[in-house]
């Protein structure tokens, strides 16, 4: 679990700096704009660390532009799909296994597995 304080907005902000530190840093291995893997990591992590794909996936349409939804789109899903049933929202319930073998723990809530 990340080391921030349940259900706070204070943890959010620490995820946005933290995405686009992670994106800037990808620039020097990717060949792609320092200012586009910055906002991927940033919208990216966030959607990994709270389970809102397709929401973080608006909100970095909104900010930067539609021209880069596609990549955005790719950060968002893969970060969902790597993140496991971690959130910062403990209170969260789990409304479908990301996976098969987690079946048994839909309708769950994250804090049943902390």
């Amino acid at each position: 679990m990340l080391p921030f304080q349940q259900d706070s907005k204070e943890g959010s902000y620490a995820l946005f700096f933290i995405g686009a530190t992670l994106g800037s840093a990808l620039s020097l291995f990717i060949p792609l704009p320092f200012g586009l893997l910055a906002g991927m990591g940033f919208v990216a992590v966030f959607a990994g660390a709270t389970n809102t794909p397709l929401a973080c996936m608006l909100m970095g349409i909104e900010l930067f532009g539609s021209e880069c939804g596609v990549y955005i789109a790719i950060a968002c899903v893969v970060s969902y799909l790597l993140s496991g049933h971690n959130s910062i929202y403990t209170r969260q319930k789990i409304g479908e296994a990301k996976n098969r073998r987690y079946e048994s723990q839909q309708e769950k809530s994250i804090s049943e597995f902390l």
